[in-house]
């Protein structure tokens, strides 16, 4: 028997068909594996861990579990279903049920975590069939969330979700305002990253960790937090079917971390099935899922049955090539290159313009602009990934020249018309009444004779007039 060791709505079908699909052809029997018992007992034992629940006892359950909606206790211990020891976390989801269906259990994360610190996560869980095949409605069950205290929804927390049903787990920020979905700017995004690359526009068995029901999954978390507010922080997550090995499926480096107020830091974990805006009319199979085996700790360990983590990425993508450069006004230069390529993926393109970096872009292409005219200007980009693995800079640089500026010839004003006004300021220049910046005196000369006359405030009089439409210096 294990210790409990505490030291201090819209869901796509072809997806559903996919998680059906899986489930069954998971049923197979796996290889031999350690007892789960010992394993788990060697992982507790583990230097830095600061939490251990095995949910073997009613002591690892009651005093940590919130009713549903309506004031049920809707989870509770389970002794014919566990990944190791006596019991397990079950959670139940009513036929007829609202967003809170089942409650939540809540405890401390073992310690407080905030800048400079780094916590890590891992517990096993088990769908029912039903859970995952059912059509619940709302925006998607939640598995996890690392919070402060009671705040569970709030710009300092971090959770993992069936977002929409989808299949697979994704993770948010920010009571879902903040995302760790990689945008690709053609329409389509990454939601899982990583060992995985799962498309928004292609979601398949290989690209990304769809859960499988009636089987322990392992789900495993790092969070560094760096300084709030700031892009320093990284958040990694890691998935692994039973018997197999861990998996990256989000991979966040120079993430930037929010704190709600003063004093507050990472201290609490919230397990729950959780689904927000999950229409409480609707009739649905009963549905269940299981926790076990949490592991918090300040040091990596191992995972169930010795999976590891595997090493980071630490290959840099391609140097692009191709890099050209187009003048396309006397302020905007347009960029496009060719695509790089990566062993995983490449995320974006970094822009240099000299030796500073001016933008970034996830597609081959780029504008820059406030730039100014007649000037000469030299680009370089360079591919990164997920992992924030940055090439090299493209060679040789493109030089370019943006275009001359426009001149409106009587617009001494600088008011992007010609007035009477205009005609007015050049009358006086003419005979020394007042002084005009080299740039007026070239709008003034409407003659095109070098100098700026009473003949040039005349032919600026009869422009604004509508008597002439080009000035001599035009050719008129």
């Amino acid at each position: 028997m294990k210790n409990s060791i505490r030291c201090s709505n819209t869901v796509v079908v072809s997806l559903m068909a996919i998680v059906i699909m899986l489930s069954g052809l998971r049923g197979a029997a796996t290889a031999a594996q350690p007892d789960p018992d010992a394993d788990f007992q060697a992982r507790c034992s583990a230097p830095g861990v600061v939490k251990c629940v095995g949910f073997d006892s009613a002591a690892d359950i009651d005093p940590f579990i919130y009713p549903d909606s309506g004031g049920v206790l809707r989870a509770a211990r389970d002794t014919s279903v566990k990944a190791s020891g006596s019991s397990s976390l079950r959670f139940e989801i009513p036929s007829r049920s609202g967003a809170n269906s089942s409650g939540n259990w809540k405890d401390s994360l073992g310690g407080s975590f905030g800048p400079g610190k780094t916590f890590y996560v891992q517990f096993r869980q088990r769908f029912s069939p039903e859970m995952l095949n059912t059509n619940f409605g709302g925006n998607g069950w939640k598995q996890v969330i690392f919070h402060y205290a009671s705040y569970s929804c709030a710009a300092l927390e971090i959770t993992t979700q069936n977002t929409y049903l989808r299949g697979y787990p994704q993770m948010y920020t920010h009571c879902g305002a903040g995302s760790f979905a990689i945008d690709l700017g053609n329409g389509d995004f990454l939601y899982e990253n990583g060992d995985y690359n799962c498309h928004r526009s292609n979601p398949n068995a290989t690209g990304c960790a769809f859960y499988y029901a009636n089987e322990w999954m392992t789900f495993y978390y790092e969070v560094k937090v760096g300084n709030w507010g700031q892009p320093n922080s990284s958040v990694k997550a890691w998935v692994a079917y039973e018997g197999g090995p861990m998996k990256q499926f989000v991979n966040a480096p120079n993430y930037t971390l929010d704190q709600d107020a003063p004093g507050r830091e990472f201290n609490s974990l919230t397990l729950l099935p959780y689904n927000t805006d999950k229409p409480s009319g609707q009739t649905n199979p009963v549905a269940y899922t299981w926790h076990d085996e949490l592991i918090v700790s300040t040091q990596p360990i191992a995972a169930p049955a010795g999976g590891t983590i595997p090493p980071p990425d630490s290959t840099a993508p391609a140097i692009p090539t191709g890099l050209s450069a187009t003048a396309a006004s006397s302020t905007q230069v347009n960029l496009s290159w060719t695509a790089s390529t990566d062993n995983v993926a490449v995320t974006g393109y970094n822009i240099y313009r000299g030796t500073s970096k001016v933008g970034s872009s996830t597609t081959t292409t780029y504008q820059d602009i406030g730039l100014t005219a007649n000037t000469t200007y030299s680009y370089q980009v360079s591919a990164y990934d997920a992992a924030g693995n940055e090439s090299a800079k493209s060679t040789p640089a493109v030089s370019i020249t943006t275009l001359g500026a426009s001149i409106i010839y009587g617009d001494v004003s600088g008011n992007n018309q010609v007035t009477s006004y205009d005609a007015s300021l050049a009358a006086q220049y003419a005979v020394g009444l007042i002084i005009l910046t080299p740039e007026q005196i070239t709008k003034a000369d409407t003659s095109g004779n070098g100098t700026v006359s009473a003949l040039d405030a005349s032919l600026i009089a009869q422009f604004a007039a509508g008597l002439i439409t080009k000035f001599p210096v035009q050719g008129g």
